[in-house]
């Protein structure tokens, strides 16, 4: 905020049920927390600005609709590129993605593993994407998933921060190892 101005979003009670959260998650998880942090903001931010993702993008344009409106443009264009309003509509989801990727448990399973095969990067972005799917309450993060964008997927960079699974993916079949049965077309 700039100071001058806050929103007020006492009607909105996920964001209260989402600040305590955080507060908890930053008590359980100091030591990945900074790292973490940033990661979900990415997350969320690249979601956002993609619009790959409708179920979520349903939920922000929502909450954004029970904001007051936009403040005029700042000045200084670095002020413009981030608008609190679209953090304040995104910052359950943040909320829920940092729980999940500043856990050790789950940091540990997205890491690099020097002789993992195909099969066995496929059930760790499973893995993740159910978890996270779970966690955010949507029925699927996976789109686009016979293309190259389900690739540029920020959660699946996340979960295969050095692309090895796409070096192994070469046919469109190949992508639907990545789908889980639940989630087949």
């Amino acid at each position: 905020m700039d100071g001058k101005r806050h929103y007020r979003v006492g009607h909105l009670p996920e964001l209260v049920t989402a600040e305590h959260r955080h507060r908890r998650i930053a008590r359980r998880f100091p030591d990945t927390l900074e790292a973490a942090t940033k990661e979900a903001q990415h997350l969320v931010r690249s979601w956002l600005l993609n619009k790959n993702q409708p179920h979520l993008l349903s939920r922000w344009n929502d909450r954004l609709a029970q904001l007051p409106p936009k403040e005029a443009i700042y000045g200084n264009i670095i002020r413009r590129r981030v608008d609190e309003r679209e953090y304040i509509a995104t910052y359950p989801e943040f909320v829920t993605l940092l729980g999940m990727v500043a856990d050790p448990a789950w940091r540990a399973i997205r890491a690099p593993r020097r002789w993992a095969n195909l099969s066995q990067h496929r059930r760790t972005i499973n893995a993740v994407y159910t978890e996270a799917e779970q966690r955010l309450n949507v029925p699927t993060l996976r789109e686009k998933l016979r293309s190259h964008a389900f690739s540029n997927d920020a959660l699946f960079r996340w979960t295969d921060s050095l692309g090895r699974s796409l070096m192994l993916v070469t046919t469109p079949d190949d992508y639907d190892a990545l789908q889980d049965e639940s989630h087949e077309n």
